[in-house]
């Protein structure tokens, strides 16, 4: 009786954890953390990459080679503190100028 208590056991731990499984959706380096702006999805540390469909998929942009620390987003721009100053983006991302 025992053996059959722990292989359902066994079993139902089994069926359980096959359903909690996370799936890559988004690129493998380059970013650690997450910014949401309206329906777009940010995601960024030594490179920024952008969402526009829930992180199904994700793009890069092209930007300096700078690490970012932290994106604040007012209306029609972005500004990104980053380790060589603090930049603005008046395009949603791609294009950043250095203010400080």
């Amino acid at each position: 009786m025992k053996k059959y208590l722990l292989l359902f056991a066994l079993l139902a731990f089994s069926i359980n954890s096959a359903f909690a499984q996370w799936t890559n959706s988004g690129p493998d380096i380059g970013a650690d953390k997450m910014r949401q702006n309206n329906n777009r999805t940010y995601l960024f540390y030594s490179r920024l990459y952008h969402s526009d469909d829930n992180g199904n998929s994700w793009q890069v942009e092209n930007t300096p080679a700078i690490s970012f620390v932290d994106l604040l987003f007012l209306t029609g721009k972005i500004i990104a503190a980053t380790d060589k100053g603090i930049f603005v983006s008046y395009n949603n991302g791609p294009q950043l100028f250095l203010v400080l």
